[in-house]
């Protein structure tokens, strides 16, 4: 980033103020405006903003996204204490029987696996073994989806773009289980009901359901997956059944993609620059995965990346662990090996510049994960920046020494 014109970087320091990335913020102004300032200013600003970004979260507690599978209703709540700010009943399927009629069993015996991937290679943070009812659902930012963990710093968020119930039913239903799904850039939540193959979206702000499409018919196992492109107007979705990927637009209307009638897709992914879709592919006659890399556009096929063991899904499971990095430049899914034991969890990290597997982490069958996050930068309120904060807490820097640094003519 100190290679660009100072100019240019003024553009980026004014994006990552809107977005509320402090981090980026500083590395900038050190970038910039280093050699003006003393040798503490930044990183006391930083300290100082962190701090009341600390407090301001305390006092107005980001809003939790949950579903209750009991009471059958989508909740918006503090994050904090639990308090319901809004919710709405979802539809009641014909055929439905209460989650605590049915039986149960667990898709992984480890709730959520915090992942990081530094380069080429996967490193495993941190496991919850278990979640509270606090930490069931989705919370939102400026950039990206998170789940409502607490981690060892404030400044760390763990990145998640959905929530799915962690646990199936052992009998044919033709309603429950819900999953979540949401993203910043959309203005509507969608919730899948999994026995009746529905897919239901709500109005963001007001829970107010929108549009309710069945995608496949009743009884059903497996679940729906949903992927959010970045323009806010299309949404794509699959169901693990032949030949089904179908895309939804703002106007709510709906298109499905041809594909091989024979192969199922189990999860979906699509590229931080919404130019490429990435398709968990299952054949039917192998139970392998693979991933296909699709164009948003007139989803023709521009790769197909070759995946060693067999898929989960291809099994009891109702979909299979799936992930894009947040950097976009890696892909992280979960497969079964026979090899040290039947079932055996393994994670493969796949490099979409290399297009194939760079590295993989066995893990022991008592570690499946139900689901998989990553680490990412918390972001704060737009209006804690650090440049007004510089200019005024008596570092000695102007306005004009700023304008001057930056090659600007108004701040």
């Amino acid at each position: 980033m100190s290679q660009m014109p100072p100019a240019q970087q003024w553009k980026q320091l004014q994006i990552f103020e809107q977005r509320g990335d402090l981090q980026k913020q500083a590395e900038i102004l050190t970038a910039v405006l280093g050699q003006h300032l003393p040798p503490k200013a930044l990183s006391e600003c930083l300290n100082m903003a962190w701090e009341r970004a600390r407090h301001e979260h305390e006092r107005q507690p980001p809003e939790l996204l949950r579903l209750q599978q009991i009471q059958q209703s989508l909740e918006i709540c503090n994050s904090l204490s639990g308090e319901v700010l809004k919710d709405v009943h979802l539809p009641r399927e014909n055929g439905y029987l209460p989650a605590q009629d049915l039986n149960w069993s667990p898709t992984g015996q480890v709730a959520m696996q915090i992942l990081e991937v530094q380069g080429e290679k996967l490193q495993l943070l941190q496991a919850f073994k278990q979640l509270n009812d606090l930490q069931k659902g989705l919370l939102l930012n400026n950039a990206y989806a998170y789940a409502n963990l607490s981690g060892d710093s404030f400044q760390t968020r763990y990145f998640c773009r959905a929530f799915r119930h962690d646990q199936i039913p052992l009998e044919p239903v033709r309603s429950l289980p819900y999953d979540l799904f949401a993203s910043p850039r959309h203005p509507v939540i969608a919730v899948s009901d999994r026995g009746s193959g529905k897919l239901y979206l709500f109005q963001r702000d007001s829970l107010r359901l929108q549009r309710a499409w069945p995608i496949v018919q009743p009884p059903n196992k497996k679940g729906l997956a949903v992927a959010f492109h970045p323009d806010g107007r299309r949404l794509f979705v699959s169901a693990n059944q032949p030949g089904l990927l179908v895309m939804i637009d703002r106007g709510m209307a709906q298109k499905k993609i041809p594909l091989p009638a024979s192969h199922l897709v189990s999860n979906l992914m699509i590229s931080n620059k919404g130019d490429l879709l990435y398709l968990l592919v299952i054949s039917p006659d192998t139970r392998r995965p693979d991933i296909w890399v699709l164009d948003t556009q007139k989803y023709q096929r521009r790769a197909v990346i070759s995946l060693e063991g067999e898929a989960f899904s291809a099994g009891a499971d109702a979909h299979d662990l799936f992930e894009l990095s947040p950097d976009g430049q890696s892909l992280v899914v979960m497969v079964s090996r026979d090899r040290p034991a039947l079932f055996t969890p393994c994670l493969l990290l796949v490099s979409l510049a290399k297009q194939r597997i760079v590295d993989q982490l066995l893990l022991k069958p008592e570690d499946k994960p139900s689901h998989l996050a990553f680490p990412a930068r918390t972001l704060v309120n737009p209006r804690l920046r650090l440049l007004p904060m510089l200019l005024h807490s008596g570092y000695g820097i102007s306005e004009d020494i700023i304008k001057q640094a930056f090659g600007i003519s108004n701040l």
